[in-house]
């Protein structure tokens, strides 16, 4: 072959290698762009899903949130009922019996008369026990009173020696 063909061929061979090339280029290209649609497509229709189910627990808590409040509105009715029934086993356990005024515990109506008179919780007869912190201040006040009297003393006897 002359040098002419060989170039021709040469150049011939690079072309069909570049349209190969090009050809895989082209075909990668296009199972890119499917593969980009088909991704397009399931983000679309996961954002779908994610939104049913979110609005699915939405809901659910929405329910739950309800429940809760009725199920504690009951739970107060219930507790006020039982308070009433707790007062009216009271009344049933103590008929006939009278309430001691100072302590508060139920007597039958003699019982009562020789017991009110003696009552360990009768103003009169009842010792308050102060606490320690009442005990601390009633302390502090007496020393500070005692000091000051200390002073007007020595006050008194400084005057008395000027003199």
């Amino acid at each position: 072959m002359s040098d002419y063909n060989l170039r021709i061929d040469k150049i011939n061979k690079k072309t069909a290698e570049n349209n190969k090339k090009i050809a895989i280029e082209e075909l990668s290209a296009g199972l890119c762009r499917a593969t980009l649609l088909n991704c397009e497509k399931r983000f679309v229709q996961l954002l779908k899903e994610y939104n049913l189910r979110k609005n699915e627990i939405l809901e659910k808590q929405n329910r739950v949130i309800a429940n809760a409040k009725r199920s504690h509105a009951l739970i107060d009715e219930y507790i006020k009922n039982k308070e009433v029934i707790h007062d009216e086993l009271k009344a049933a356990i103590h008929f006939g019996e009278s309430l001691c005024k100072y302590c508060k515990h139920y007597y039958t109506q003699a019982g009562l008369k020789r017991h009110e008179p003696a009552c360990a919780s009768k103003p009169s007869v009842k010792k308050v026990k102060k606490s320690s912190d009442d005990i601390k201040k009633e302390k502090s006040e007496q020393v500070k009173r005692k000091a000051d009297l200390i002073k007007k003393k020595e006050a008194e006897i400084k005057a008395l020696k000027e003199v």
